[in-house]
């Protein structure tokens, strides 16, 4: 389905939560493939947010240091991706809960 929309996009928010940096990296390997060679500009996603399945995609309850220590991480491997010329940076979902986590 990207590839058909590809020509239509400004930009993509990738949003495979995980709250390890490399799983979200391993969710979205086949959207970044398809990415690759494309003009698009694109956005990693997280999320702190609380749900059923936090434990495994989210942020909440995890401390301040270790959320901005893995949003740093992710940054840092999306811009030494192949599609680093074309990343964005961040995209957070959920600010209320991020404010709560990181007390800004």
């Amino acid at each position: 389905m990207l590839q058909s929309v590809m020509p239509f996009l400004e930009e993509v928010d990738i949003m495979a939560y995980r709250n390890i940096p490399q799983r979200s990296f391993r969710m979205a390997t086949l959207t970044l493939r398809q990415l690759i060679g494309a003009s698009v500009r694109w956005r990693m996603g997280a999320t702190t947010q609380n749900s059923p399945v936090a434990q495994k995609t989210s942020y909440f309850g995890k401390s301040p240091e270790y959320f901005i220590e893995s949003v740093s991480q992710m940054d840092a491997m999306a811009r030494a991706s192949r599609m680093g010329k074309n990343y964005a940076g961040i995209t957070l979902q959920h600010y209320q809960t991020v404010s709560l986590l990181t007390g800004r």
